[in-house]
């Protein structure tokens, strides 16, 4: 009644399939198409204290919440073509941490069925990797290698959740959730649907 401890473990296999050209280089031109793979581990711990106001308002200041992923290194290769590259980046690592705020009220309908609006926000720094690395080469010339980096991602993570649960039954429950994240003028907008069922 006073708050929840939430941890999840989660591992993921990444593939990738890339299209691309070289422009403004003679002979490079032609476009090319790779594909390679890695894989990530992920954990995430998050503690919150839990107050019930008036008019059955919950509010919950979480506090930590903890972010961890970790990617494999990547190799690629696109074959033997003149401008066919071959590389390899490093492994990342990302740790997030930081505090938020979360809010439900739950309303009971004249038929039995429960329906929980839900707000959440989150504020995370980003204490890992903001940054992918790379040696990279072509194929037909093995020795000329050179390196690369991706774009740079902010260290200062916002991300927000605005959802609704519609409890049909005691079982059946069905969610929409609008999910948004911002790191530096990096934005990010995503709507999720969700159908549960409890055995």
């Amino acid at each position: 009644a006073r708050g929840y401890l939430s941890a999840a473990v989660r591992y993921t296999d990444l593939r990738h399939d890339t299209r691309r050209s070289i422009a403004g280089i003679e002979g490079l031109q032609d476009p090319l198409r790779a594909k390679y793979s890695n894989d990530a581990i992920s954990a995430r711990v998050e503690h919150a204290f839990s107050f019930t106001r008036g008019k059955g308002v919950v509010i919950q200041p979480l506090l930590p919440v903890v972010d961890y992923a970790r990617t494999s290194a990547t190799r690629f290769n696109e074959g033997q073509g003149v401008a066919a590259l071959a590389g390899r980046g490093g492994s990342l690592e990302s740790i997030q941490v930081g505090a938020g705020l979360q809010l439900f009220k739950t309303f009971e309908g004249n038929n039995g069925e429960r329906i929980t609006p839900r707000a959440r926000v989150v504020w995370q720094k980003e204490l890992g990797d903001t940054q992918a690395r790379y040696s990279t080469g072509f194929a037909a010339a093995p020795d000329l290698v050179f390196g690369s980096n991706s774009q740079t991602v902010g260290e200062q993570v916002l991300s927000w959740n605005l959802g609704v649960t519609s409890r049909a039954s005691e079982r059946l429950s069905v969610m929409v959730d609008y999910v948004g994240e911002r790191r530096d003028g990096q934005l990010q907008n995503g709507v999720q649907l969700g159908l549960g069922y409890r055995f």
